[in-house]
């Protein structure tokens, strides 16, 4: 339900899941995510959501954080702990390809 409401006020405010995760400073997956309800952000990120997309507490009613426990809480928090830390596994491996790739041309300058 709440990851329907998500997406619909996305949808209302005419951003792409990459533009709405851009703004957040976060993956895109982390959206997509949400929206098909299989991880929930923290109420923190909910309260983000809300600024980008022109809200005043809808989101926040959608996902009804007053009624949830502290076990969903912390959940939220680690689902999105899990997904920032497959984030930054990606960026170093982009990164270790880069600094091979220049080091390759690094030896070929030398070897000239």
């Amino acid at each position: 339900m709440a990851g329907e409401a998500l997406k619909a006020f996305r949808d209302k405010a005419g951003m792409t899941q990459q533009q709405l995760a851009d703004h957040l400073e976060m993956h895109y997956t982390s959206v997509s995510g949400w929206e098909q309800g299989r991880t929930r952000p923290t109420r923190r990120t909910v309260l983000l959501l809300e600024q980008a997309l022109g809200l005043d507490g809808e989101l926040l009613r959608e996902y009804a954080y007053a009624g949830a426990t502290p076990f969903d809480a912390m959940r939220a928090d680690l689902d999105q702990l899990a997904e920032q830390t497959i984030q930054l596994a990606e960026l170093v491996v982009r990164l270790q390809a880069q600094v091979e790739h220049q080091g390759a041309e690094i030896d070929e300058l030398r070897n000239r």
